[in-house]
């Protein structure tokens, strides 16, 4: 780190020597090296005692740190630089050569003004440097030459003796020795031999020789490439001829050369204001307030460019900018910039921050506050529901006070402020007040809960006329109705339906949500009506209306207010109002108009098929969209609805209250059609409980509709996702009990094969096996269930049932065996179960297979309660 900052200070030294010899010259050491000015290096807080300490530090830390490393990365750093400079310069000479269009080489400056800046800024060292062409790689005098070669020893000499000194200076001492010392004289950086041609060319010119002129200056720009006076030639000579394609090229690469010369950076934008280009405008006055950044006018130009352009963030940020810079003294205008701020982010939805920066403009510049100020901050300050803030600002500014005065002591967003609000008698509001004023303090006094206050404060509204200051009524009427006051309300709105300007279905329906409140049914109805007349579809107003005709007993008028005109598809439907007649039509049992509704709501998140028999096409693999797709009718149009819909709750609550009618009726038919469609929601598809419902409902709708291969296919399904669940076990025993095939059988061994030690499982395959013929697989089943269950009546049962089988087989052997055995099983089976129809019965068609005859007799007698003699 030493050696790093010792380097860059030599350099730095090395640069300020030079320039305070008389002819001006910058040697070759300095321009080969880092070309940075003094306000590219910042000791920042460092004193010499403080760089020795951490220079020793570095050295002990970093004393055997590899030297080939170092000069790597400086190699390394030196290649990235000649690349960022390398960019703009090839971008230069290909417009200079013809090979892009003015158009293209504005494009690539607006997009590459990073590489630009770099350009700019090494221009700018170059300038203030004072060197005439040490830059340049195709022309070097041999002056120069022999100049640099003289000077290397001496200047090698200088920086040596300079290092201390520098660094003997404190940052205070350093800053203020920067600010005294004389600025340097800017040179020409073109050779007295080159200038010569320049002005050769200016008099060819002169004297109609357009092209040679132009040729000389192009000649001038191939041996000093970054000399900036070529350029501003050229841009002369285009400009007097009227190329105006090549004069914004021109006046492009003069602004680059010249980075800090703001009058080049306000001309290009002028420029390209002429060319309607506003992105390039926007950046030239962008640089040339980095030239100048006091300077407003500037910035608002920039901001003006902004919103012509639309950008809103950007405009947001340069007004702020220009906020930032305005000194205290300049209250006008910071009201001003203030205005427009707050007006761009009251636009934007940003109130939060538009109102703080109105506050602030109050409590800076109080001396420049009109009554439009006053009122948009009200404006804010209301939307924020900062109501005691809205009353302060009455207070500090209109002259408005109460009695008697208990405010002025108290933070307005103190309860105390709020208390003493409340126990004051009297509003006092100076004469001569603008009544919108007026209007505002009546509102957040009403929201403050101090409504006495505002008594004699709508005498003077109530004075002026409604159709001129109707919307000042309807904020005062509204703001009774937030508060719960709708008999003060009414009066109001009453007054506004009497006006031909306010005889609005908006004022018809606040005056019928009033008199709803009030208990005042009749007349509420008939403001109802009165905004279908005027709003036919008007949501609220019609379900408002159905509800107060269903307490007025008026069912039939209810139900024709929901209906949509607009059901055949014509135009957008209301979910709303069709979720509210189903819920009448059910209240009133219509059951096959519900039905219909109610297809007709859920048509909005799912897919009716046109033909009931398509659904017998879907193959239960094929994912949602895919089978959305296969059930919809090509011939079919979707129906449009509005954008105000249902939540999920009150659509799936519906939903099953709709197949719940379904299965009341016994219409398994459609319910199943119903449950079977509850795949193409996407709405439902939302929620994994609802998912998990639908599924179940599909398997029951199919289960009731004796659709046993749907069935069979939704509840294997179930039983793979929860194995142990006995009530799926016992639905899966009753649908397959309903089938004519036997699929359920590779089914259980293959589940049999994963679960091994599932009971149910084991009892199902011995069944499977036992319905097939294959005893002695059943007897295995059945033995493993037995095992772990020997006191199942059941098991014994099957155990017993089995060995029956095999005794009765041709050709099995040793039958007596098996024979006494199968009557050992039925024996504990009767223990456990118990005497009854069912041990007698099951006794007796055992004996009756075995052939015992009298045996069966017996049981058979006992089963039907008669005893033998």
């Amino acid at each position: 780190m030493f050696r790093k900052l010792q380097e860059a200070n030599r350099d730095y030294v090395a640069t300020n020597y030079e320039n305070d010899d008389d002819d001006g010259d910058r040697s070759d050491a300095s321009s080969s090296g880092d070309e940075r000015g003094p306000e590219s290096f910042d000791l920042g807080d460092l004193t010499l005692s403080d760089y020795e300490e951490e220079g020793e530090e570095e050295e002990d830390d970093d004393g055997e740190e590899n030297e080939d490393e170092v000069e790597a990365e400086r190699e390394k750093d030196a290649e990235e630089e000649k690349t960022e400079q390398e960019s703009p310069n090839q971008l230069t000479k290909k417009f200079l050569n013809g090979e892009l269009s003015v158009t293209e080489f504005a494009d690539l400056f607006k997009k590459s003004k990073t590489d630009f800046e770099a350009s700019e800024e090494t221009t700018e060292e170059e300038e203030e440097s004072g060197n005439d062409d040490d830059s340049d790689e195709d022309y070097e005098p041999e002056l120069y030459k022999k100049k640099k070669e003289k000077e290397t020893d001496e200047e090698e000499r200088k920086k040596k003796h300079n290092v201390t000194w520098r660094f003997s200076k404190s940052k205070d001492e350093l800053m203020e020795w920067e600010e005294g010392k004389p600025k340097r004289k800017k040179h020409n950086r073109l050779p007295k031999d080159l200038r010569g041609l320049i002005g050769e060319a200016n008099m060819r010119f002169v004297h109609g020789d357009h092209q040679a002129a132009i040729e000389l200056c192009h000649k001038v720009i191939s041996l000093s490439r970054k000399s900036v006076e070529p350029y501003q030639t050229l841009r002369m000579f285009y400009e007097e001829l009227g190329d105006k394609d090549k004069l914004l090229g021109f006046s492009i690469l003069c602004a680059i050369m010249s980075p800090n010369d703001v009058e080049e950076w306000i001309r290009l934008a002028e420029l390209s204001l002429e060319w309607n280009d506003l992105s390039m405008a926007v950046t030239c006055y962008g640089r040339a307030i980095r030239c100048e950044p006091n300077n407003l006018d500037y910035m608002w130009t920039r901001s003006n460019l902004y919103e012509q352009m639309g950008e809103t963030k950007k405009l947001i940020e340069q007004l702020g900018n220009i906020l930032n810079g305005l000194k205290p003294d300049d209250g006008e205008l910071y009201f001003h910039v203030a205005r427009k701020l707050t007006q761009v982010l009251h636009d934007d939805h940003q109130i939060e921050k538009a109102t703080d920066v109105m506050w602030n403009a109050f409590v800076k510049h109080d001396a420049w506050i009109n009554v439009e100020d006053i009122n948009f901050l009200l404006e804010l300050l209301m939307k924020r529901r900062f109501y005691a803030k809205g009353v302060k600002v009455l207070c500090d500014n209109c002259g408005i006070s109460f009695e008697p005065s208990l405010l002025s002591a108290h933070p307005e967003d103190s309860q105390d402020f709020l208390n003493g609000l409340k126990q004051s008698r009297q509003c006092v509001v100076p004469n001569g007040a603008p009544i919108d004023l007026t209007v505002k303090l009546i509102v957040c006094l009403i929201h403050l809960d101090c409504p006495h206050l505002t008594e004699e404060l709508i005498g003077p509204l109530l004075e002026e006329s409604p159709e001129a200051m109707g919307d000042l009524y309807l904020d005062v009427a509204e703001a009774f109705m937030e508060m719960s006051m709708y008999s003060k309300a009414t009066p109001l709105i009453a007054t506004l339906t009497t006006t031909e300007k306010y005889n609005l279905g908006a004022v018809w329906l606040r005056y019928g949500e009033c008199l709803g409140l009030l208990g005042r049914l009749d007349e509420a109805v008939d403001a109802y009506f009165r905004v279908i007349d005027l709003a036919p579809s008007h949501l609220q107003a019609r379900l408002a209306l159905s509800g107060l005709l269903q307490q007025l007993g008026r069912s039939e008028e209810a139900l024709s207010i929901l209906n949509q005109d607009d059901e055949d598809g014509d135009s957008q439907l209301e979910p709303q109002l069709l979720l509210q007649r189903c819920n009448l039509l059910y209240s009133h049992q219509i059951w096959d108009e519900f039905i219909r509704v109610s297809k007709l709501l859920h048509s909005m998140h799912i897919n009716w098929p046109a033909n009931p028999s398509q659904i017998g096409e879907y193959n239960y693999s094929v994912k949602s969209h895919r089978f959305r797709a296969l059930i919809k009718s090509k011939d079919d149009e979707d129906l449009g609805f509005s954008d105000n819909g249902v939540s999920v709750g009150e659509l799936w609550n519906h939903y099953q209250k709709f197949c719940q009618t379904l299965f009341d009726l016994k219409r398994f038919e459609e319910l199943e059609t119903a449950s079977k469609v509850s795949i193409t929601s996407n709405v439902f598809a939302r929620d994994e409980n609802i998912v998990k419902e639908c599924d179940f409902l599909r398997l029951l709708s199919c289960y009731f509709n004796r659709n046993s291969i749907d069935a069979y296919t939704f509840v294997k399904k179930e039983i793979c996702k929860d194995v142990n669940n006995n009530r799926l076990w016992n639905l899966f025993g009753h649908i397959v009990s309903t089938m004519q095939d036997l699929r359920h059988n590779r089914f259980c061994l293959r589940l049999m094969a994963k679960h091994q030690d599932h009971l149910a499982l084991e009892l199902l395959n011995g069944h499977n096996a036992l319905i097939v013929g294959s005893y002695k697989h059943a007897l295995g089943e059945y033995m493993a269930v037995f095992k772990v269950r020997p006191e199942d009546a059941l098991v014994n049962l099957c155990v017993g049932l089995v060995f029956t089988h095999m005794t009765c087989q041709k050709f099995s052997g040793k039958k007596h065996s098996l024979a006494i055995q199968a009557c050992a099983f039925l024996d504990r089976y009767v223990a456990l179960r118990g005497e009854g129809q069912e041990t007698y019965y099951n006794l007796g068609r055992a004996m009756h297979q075995l052939g015992l005859l009298y045996a069966a007799e017996h049981y058979y007698l006992k089963e039907i309660g008669r005893a033998h003699v």
